[in-house]
């Protein structure tokens, strides 16, 4: 099965980043393998299955954003390295503010990430009246599996919706899968 990928090294957007060595035609081969090599692939709505083939991405906040929780301007930071889920080292914005129920929650003050994964034009309005970021839950399932969601691109509000499934179920993705999805920034 072959995929014919709008690829032009950089994406349409200037804040996209492609793998530098990835060409239209190895971009190509991967996914025919993935796709071919997967016996149980998930079954993902198009909507957010596009993002596989389409390099569309929108641009993360150049500057830090107000904690919405707070009131206090984030600070630029990574995710640990020990981060062994898909995010190590991944940059992004966090609440400086050590009283901040956010900053002392499970979250650790993340308002969002400053990367392209994710930000796919297509996803639903946040609060904020721009396009969400799609994610995914840090947190593995007992069935391997890994719950996805919305958030606010911008790191701007509180914005949190559910993506579901033509059943209603809320899509979820193995996490032996996660890293074909992440490589090719869909969330």
């Amino acid at each position: 099965m072959a995929f014919t990928v709008p690829f032009n090294g950089q994406g349409t957007d200037p804040n996209m980043q492609c793998d530098p060595m990835l060409t239209e035609s190895s971009f190509n081969n991967e996914l025919d393998s993935l796709i071919n090599g997967m016996s149980q692939m998930s079954i993902l709505p198009e909507i957010i299955a596009s993002g596989l083939y389409n390099p569309r991405r929108l641009p993360f906040p150049q500057e830090p954003p107000i904690c919405c929780r707070c009131g206090t301007r984030s600070v630029p930071d990574r995710v640990p390295s020990s981060n062994r889920l898909g995010d190590a080292d991944r940059p992004c914005y966090r609440c400086d503010n050590d009283a901040c129920w956010w900053r002392t929650g499970a979250y650790q003050g993340l308002l969002t990430y400053t990367d392209p994964r994710g930000n796919l034009p297509w996803n639903p309005e946040c609060t904020c009246g721009a396009p969400s970021k799609l994610m995914m839950q840090n947190i593995i399932l007992p069935d391997g599996m890994r719950e996805l969601y919305y958030c606010c691109r911008l790191g701007k509000c509180s914005f949190y919706a559910v993506p579901r499934d033509k059943y209603g179920a809320q899509v979820r993705v193995p996490h032996t899968e996660a890293p074909y999805y992440i490589k090719r920034a869909v969330f």
